[in-house]
Formats: structure tokens, C-alpha cells, sequence
């Protein structure tokens, strides 16, 4: 009897198995089938109509959040300018001028539509101002580092490893810009003795044959 149950036991076991087993190739068939009746559609272009209703949504919040962001930024600003205001009401200050995006150029157009010209000095103008200038000032003309190489670089043609102090290169510096001084000096006077106002090199190869005449002796 025992050999009998177990010969039933295997013979439902192995019906089961073969119905399982069976199932497959009928649902293969039936995929295959669907397939050729059916047009192949991938799961992306089924998806694609999802995003495209999603899209105006996302860019109308977009523009929301945007505009939201433009109004918090301009009523700060506001309120920025009107502490400004306050601030300098309080202190008896003048108005802040307002430099912005629709701030016009002051006189760049005429009233005739024409572009005005820049405003320029007239010739000679600057070079007086310059002159008085230099000539109530003391400090040295002459940029510091080149004339200290262009010292050095000499100083290798009459001696190798020469070091020098910060004090003697400042008083050849003053030296050399005291004669440079004179020498324009003497230039402009025979400029202007030849009735002009421009100096030539002429002007200051003479300027140099008086300083070897006369050993460059003080001028009155």
C-alpha cells in the first residue's frame, strides 16, 4: 500500500511538473501572436505624451517662482534705499545719485538729435597745468626700479660685483633728474629765442655745446 501512495504521490507531482511545463509554450504563443497583430510601441514613446503634459506645468511654476523672486528683490532694494534716504536726511547729507540701467548719458546727444563732441581743452592748457604742477611738487619723476637697473647695468662695464646702497642710488637719481631739469631748461630758452615753441633736438644739442663751453655754468 505504501509503494502504491508514493506511485500516486510521483504521478501527481510529475502531472504538475508537465502542467507547468505546458503553460510556457502556450503563453510564448500567445506573446508571439499579439506581437504580429500589434505595432511594436517601446515603453519610452509611451511615456513621451506623460512629459509633455508635465512640461507646461513645471515651466508656468518655474516663471511663478522667478517672478516671485524679481518682487522679494525689488522691494528689498526699496527698502534699502529708503534707509539710505533716511540715513543721510538724518546726517544733512546730499542725495545719492542714481546710477541705473535707464540713466542717460549727460550731453551725449544735443537738442538737435546730433551726437556732441567730447569736451577738449584747448592746446597748451594742459601743459601749463602740468608745468605748475611738477613745479610745486619735490618727489622724484623717474620710476625707481628702472633707474636702478639702468645704474647696474653701467656699473658692469667698469666693475663686475658691485653692490650698491639704497641712499646712492637715490642720489643719483636726484643728480640725474636735476641735470635733465636744466638741460630742458636751456632747450626751451633757445626754443624760444628761434621764436618757437616747440623744442627740436637742435635746441638741445645747442643747450649741451653751451654746457661744454661753458662748463656748465649756473644760469642767472
Amino acid at each position: 500500500m505504501a509503494d502504491t501512495a508514493e506511485s500516486h504521490d510521483a504521478i501527481a507531482a510529475r502531472g504538475r511538473r508537465a502542467g507547468v511545463a505546458g503553460k510556457a509554450p502556450r503563453k510564448q504563443v500567445a506573446t508571439k501572436a499579439a506581437l504580429k497583430t500589434t505595432p511594436l510601441i517601446t515603453g519610452r514613446a509611451l511615456k513621451a505624451p506623460k512629459r509633455a503634459q508635465k512640461m507646461p506645468k513645471s515651466s508656468e511654476a518655474a516663471a511663478a517662482g522667478e517672478g516671485a523672486i524679481d518682487e522679494v528683490a525689488a522691494a528689498a532694494s526699496a527698502a534699502a534705499d529708503a534707509m539710505d534716504v533716511e540715513k543721510r536726511t538724518s546726517a544733512n547729507l546730499p542725495p545719492k545719485k542714481s546710477i541705473g540701467k535707464h540713466t542717460k548719458a549727460p550731453n551725449s546727444v544735443g537738442p538737435d538729435g546730433k551726437q556732441k563732441k567730447p569736451h577738449r581743452f584747448r592746446p597748451g592748457t594742459v601743459a601749463l597745468r602740468e608745468i605748475r604742477k611738477y613745479q610745486k611738487s619735490t618727489e622724484l619723476l623717474f620710476r625707481k626700479r628702472p633707474f636702478q637697473r639702468l645704474v647696474r647695468e653701467i656699473a658692469q662695464d667698469y666693475h663686475t660685483d658691485l653692490r650698491f646702497q639704497a641712499a646712492s642710488i637715490l642720489a643719483l637719481q636726484e643728480a640725474a633728474e636735476m641735470y635733465f631739469v636744466q638741460l630742458f631748461e636751456a632747450t626751451n630758452l633757445n626754443a624760444i629765442h628761434s621764436k618757437r615753441v616747440t623744442i627740436m633736438p637742435k635746441d638741445m644739442h645747442l643747450a649741451r655745446r653751451h654746457e661744454q663751453m661753458f662748463g656748465g655754468a649756473k644760469r642767472d
